[in-house]
């Protein structure tokens, strides 16, 4: 398999959101694989816990990616012939994980930078809301817009 990300620039939500526009629907465990095999410099010593509750919970509480239970029984039995995805014969169901339509497009054209920094972004956000809360405060006479400041400078407003 060829991968055209920069591994090392990208975010490891990049990574993911990308991987699952590319690849389709997976397991949380075929997830989980695939990102220690193809990425093995960025995923390399997080754990399958971890991987769930911090990648995976974020990623779905900002509606980037969605959880969808499917029951077809072709795709069961072909879920169970992998042992990636860790479908016991007895298992009526598969949990599996895909990248939100309104991301998957986005994903696949190649329209997202892979080598943008989100905590870069991140900080300069929150930085200026600092200056924002210090008025709230009472800290500062001056208000500040915050949003205002970061669409005047040309910076992103949000992920």
């Amino acid at each position: 398999m060829s991968v055209s990300i920069a591994a090392t620039e990208a975010s490891r939500s990049t990574i993911i959101k990308s991987l699952l526009s590319r690849e389709g629907p997976k397991t949380i465990n075929q997830l989980y694989v695939a990102l220690h095999n193809s990425f093995p410099d960025n995923f390399n010593g997080m754990s399958r816990h971890k991987f769930k509750r911090v990648y995976l919970k974020n990623l779905k509480e900002f509606k980037h990616i969605k959880i969808k239970v499917h029951r077809d029984p072709e795709l069961l039995e072909k879920l169970r012939n992998d042992p990636d995805s860790r479908v016991t014969p007895t298992d009526k169901e598969a949990w599996m994980v895909e990248v939100a339509d309104s991301l998957a497009r986005k994903y696949l054209t190649g329209d997202v930078d892979l080598g943008v920094n989100h905590k870069e972004i991140l900080d300069k956000i929150n930085s200026e809301r600092a200056k924002s809360k210090d008025f709230w405060e009472g800290k500062t006479n001056v208000p500040h817009d915050w949003r205002a400041v970061l669409k005047a400078a040309g910076e992103k407003t949000s992920l």
